[in-house]
């Protein structure tokens, strides 16, 4: 059995007016993904949904090549990544890839693309993926056009040797200052619950709801809350598992 215990979150507070954390996936996905060309096709799959009834999948076929990419174009409704230090995504896969066969690409109109490598990840199981863009000059990310799910070339190496999907789920955009930590690594789906106490200026307490409030970030280590809606006037507190 596992273990249970209640943490006290922090601040709960989301960047929303400054557009921080923020959902780059609806549940609808292929309406927003499209294949740069016919060696990957995009559909939207409830198969292998892990948050909400459906992920984007990736079929990949074994003529794909290095740049081969499924991308949303934001042109026109840019969206400004200033300050953001990752991008998060559920990514399964059924065939096993080395970090940097797949890797995110986000593109600014103005300087152009830039990648955040995948790490290596086991078939035909769902692993929570961090894309690190801390490394990212806030001039190279402000006026994003254009994010994407991209082979590299020894991705399309893999690719050569067998024809493989990938699926990805709950695709979000955030900075620390959206982090509260559990202080415990958790077992995965291991919040069982976040509540909101009474606090000056609220008559009813709440219960924070996973994907439309916040998303459980997982790290090598102690996990963090990423609050998607505001809950700084609140007192939360997370049940875990661990």
């Amino acid at each position: 059995m596992p273990k249970q215990k209640l943490v006290s979150l922090g601040t709960g507070t989301d960047g929303s007016a400054a557009g921080k954390t923020l959902s780059l996936m609806d549940d609808s996905p292929d309406g927003e993904f499209a294949a740069s060309d016919g060696d990957i096709v995009v559909t939207t799959d409830a198969s292998f949904a892990r948050a909400g009834s459906n992920s984007l999948k990736m079929a990949v076929a074994t003529t794909a090549d290095d740049g081969d990419a499924v991308a949303d174009d934001y042109t026109g409704a840019e969206i400004d990544f200033t300050g953001d230090e990752s991008v998060g995504a559920w990514v399964y896969t059924t065939t096993a890839l080395t970090s940097g066969d797949v890797r995110l690409s986000i593109t600014d109109s103005v300087a152009g693309e830039a990648f955040a490598d995948t790490p290596n990840l086991s078939a035909n199981i769902w692993t929570w993926v961090e894309f690190d863009i801390s490394g990212i000059a806030d001039a190279s990310k402000d006026v994003i056009n254009r994010v994407a799910f991209e082979l590299s070339a020894a991705g399309a190496a893999v690719a050569a040797g067998g024809a493989f999907s990938v699926y990805v789920d709950a695709l979000y955009k955030w900075d620390s200052t959206e982090e509260d930590a559990l202080g415990t690594a958790i077992l995965q789906d291991g919040v069982v619950g976040i509540f909101g106490s009474l606090t000056a200026g609220w008559t009813t307490p709440t219960v924070p709801i996973e994907y439309t409030d916040y998303l459980v970030h997982y790290e090598t280590g102690p996990d963090f809350v990423v609050w998607i809606s505001d809950q700084s006037a609140r007192s939360n507190v997370a049940v875990v598992a661990y």
